[in-house]
């Protein structure tokens, strides 16, 4: 009999190990979910629920409810009383929805007592933040010795009070909602393609061989897959205009202007379903997938054509091509709007997974850093959605493993044909979010002795530089007068008076640098794994992620490649330029003139500069010798895209 080897046991009990726990978080997820409201470091017993006191509960309807609980406590040896509960509809004209009186004589101790309704969620038509939902407890008799009394936590929320006796109290109930919600069929298929890719990547003896940029092409599809049908329509920051333009370009509208004697008005045009959406009817900024899918499920791709001004349109269409390809599929076979959305995702993910996976390949060293990067949830979630931030970091990728294959592994001699391939990153990148063109200075990384001569290397740069610039200059001419005139993002916020005011006050812009990172640097690492619209954080993976990212940035020395100290320098100086200059963008159409604190700097704008930064962890003279380096490095990478799925089906299902 053929023994069985020790590796194969190990690696076994981590498959069974997996299997256990994904059998475990689908008994959490399998039909309901609960939302506590329950909350603060103590709970405290409120007062008695005597004859004729009233205790109130306000809270938010925000999906369809079948059960509320609240915990109660018993004020003597024997509770006798009765309480009349009722739970109103403030919105809906104070509606009743639940009305019964109740003994208490069942309460022997703390107790959740839970009362079945039927409230129906969201209102489109009068609130988008859900109804306003009151819970009465009423005394109808009784004294404080044979009574109940709510159990309170002394920890106030903004949303929720608790009066008592129309007094308003320091703390609230602990409530706990139960809401409906559909099979999560989205969980299953998740972990079931998990499971089939750590079986493959545990056991299968050829994908021991396979290559960083092999397994992010399984990890990003798979995954990619996933996000795209479980993130909530419309949800990452912004894509209701990112849809809305991606529609324009489907019907050929590459130029974002049109000219006018006065002024540029840019315009975007597609089916009136589409343009005449605005944030509130889609319910943006919530999580309530279902009934935003059910509100798009019944818009028409094929309806009358509007066209509408936008402040958005005067983005470049490079950004938005892979999606215009999947909504042109979308109304080429007449699906619906939320289908369109969809497929504008998908191609979208297929766009951002073909250049970043060029990208691990080419890049000469750190093929698993940059692999591990481009899997992090927020990496996928964003390439998963219609935001143009998906050709932007594939781009950015590139851009980055293309200029340091040619600087660093190319052994030809380098010309006009290769450098055209940067210069057309370039070129993307700078009509996307023109910012990151900044990355075009690593080109001095690469030495003047592989353009064969000193004139050959200056005539190849000219090449490329002039007609960039060029083309960059004239575009920027007629949208400039809109970046500098827009309508301010809020009162104070002025481009050209805050430029003005750091031209001035440099001492300050500095301090403002500094005052920023202090406050907010913490913020910045929580929203690097914040999905949604900066409302849908990921737990324990604010903290896991990036030290697996810094992990494996230091231990993955496997190619023989790597920097000097002088282009190590070089090197992350331009990641940090990138980052300032983020920040000053936000800085000059953002913020108010003269604030001490750069407002609206989002984590997700550095995504480009961070391959930069994290080469600069890596050291010759650290080796790390890890078996199955690829694969261990792929699955944890899984693990942590899986653990953000079941964060958003928790969340949003």
């Amino acid at each position: 009999m053929k023994r069985v080897s020790r590796e194969t046991v190990q690696k076994a009990a981590v498959f069974v190990v997996l299997a256990v726990v994904m059998v475990i978080a689908s008994m959490n997820f399998k039909a309901t979910f609960q939302k506590s409201w329950s909350g603060g470091k103590k709970n405290v017993v409120g007062e008695a629920i005597k004859a004729g006191d009233v205790v109130r509960q306000d809270f938010k309807a925000v999906q369809d409810i079948n059960k509320i609980t609240f915990v109660v406590q018993p004020t003597g040896e024997e509770a006798s009383a009765n309480i009349r509960v009722q739970v109103i509809n403030n919105t809906r004209d104070e509606s009743v929805v639940y009305d019964e009186v109740i003994s208490t004589s069942s309460v022997k101790r703390w107790q959740e007592w839970s009362i079945p309704v039927n409230i129906e969620g969201v209102n489109p038509e009068e609130s988008s933040n859900g109804d306003s939902m009151t819970l009465v407890i009423t005394g109808v008799d009784g004294t404080e010795e044979n009574s109940i009394a709510p159990v309170i936590a002394t920890s106030v929320s903004d949303r929720l009070e608790l009066k008592i006796n129309g007094k308003k109290q320091d703390g609230r109930m602990v409530i706990t909602l139960t809401y409906f919600t559909s099979f999560n069929l989205g969980y299953y298929l998740c972990a079931i393609l998990l499971m089939g890719a750590a079986y493959l990547l545990l056991f299968g003896k050829r994908m021991k061989n396979w290559k960083p940029q092999q397994c992010f092409l399984l990890i990003a599809v798979m995954a990619g897959t996933v996000f795209v049908s479980l993130d909530p329509p419309l949800q990452v920051p912004d894509e209701l205009y990112h849809f809305q333009k991606s529609v324009d370009v489907s019907y050929g509208n590459l130029s974002p202007f049109v000219l006018t004697t006065n002024d540029s008005i840019y315009k975007l045009t597609g089916p009136k379903d589409i343009m005449d959406l605005e944030k509130h009817e889609i319910y943006e900024y919530t999580l309530q997938s279902d009934k935003e899918k059910g509100k798009l499920r019944g818009l028409s791709m094929d309806g009358e054509v509007k066209t509408v001004d936008s402040s958005g349109g005067f983005h470049p269409f490079i950004g938005y091509i892979p999606q215009a390809i999947g909504i042109l599929f979308a109304r080429l076979f007449h699906f619906n709007v939320l289908h369109a959305l969809y497929l504008a995702r998908f191609f979208n993910l297929l766009a951002y997974v073909f250049l970043t996976y060029f990208a691990i390949k080419w890049i000469p060293f750190g093929k698993h850093t940059l692999m591990a990067l481009a899997c992090t949830p927020i990496c996928i979630a964003q390439a998963a959605s219609v935001s143009s931030d998906a050709v932007c970091n594939g781009a950015a990728f590139l851009l980055v493993g293309l200029i340091f294959y040619y600087a660093f592994a190319y052994k030809g001699e380098l010309g006009f044909k290769h450098m055209a391939g940067v210069a057309g990153l370039i070129l993307v990148l700078a009509f996307v979010k023109y910012l990151y063109a900044v990355l075009a200075v690593l080109v001095f990384l690469i030495p003047k002795e592989k353009f064969g001569s000193k004139k050959k290397y200056w005539t190849t740069f000219l090449e490329i530089v002039v007609p960039l610039a060029v083309i960059f200059v004239i575009y920027y001419m007629f949208i400039g007068n809109y970046l500098v005139n827009q309508e301010p993002a809020k009162d104070g916020v002025n481009a050209l008076e805050q430029i003005k005011y750091s031209i001035r006050h440099p001492k300050t812009l500095l301090v403002t640098y500094i005052l920023t990172f202090d406050s907010l640097a913490l913020t910045y690492v929580s929203q690097f794994n914040t999905l949604g619209c900066l409302n849908f954080r990921l737990g324990v993976l604010i903290v896991f992620v990036p030290l697996f990212l810094l992990y494996t940035a230091v231990t993955d020395t496997r190619e023989p490649y790597g920097m000097n100290r002088k282009q190590k320098v070089f090197t992350g100086l331009t990641g940090i330029a990138i980052v300032l200059l983020v920040m000053y963008s936000m800085y000059m159409v953002w913020t108010p003139v003269g604030s001490m604190l750069m407002d609206g700097v989002q984590a997700r704008y550095f995504i480009p500069a961070l391959p930069l930064l994290l080469l600069l962890v890596r050291s010759k003279r650290i080796t790390a010798d890890i078996g199955n380096y690829t694969g261990k490095i792929s699955f944890v990478s899984m693990m942590c895209l899986w653990a953000a799925v079941c964060y958003m089906v928790r969340m949003c299902y």
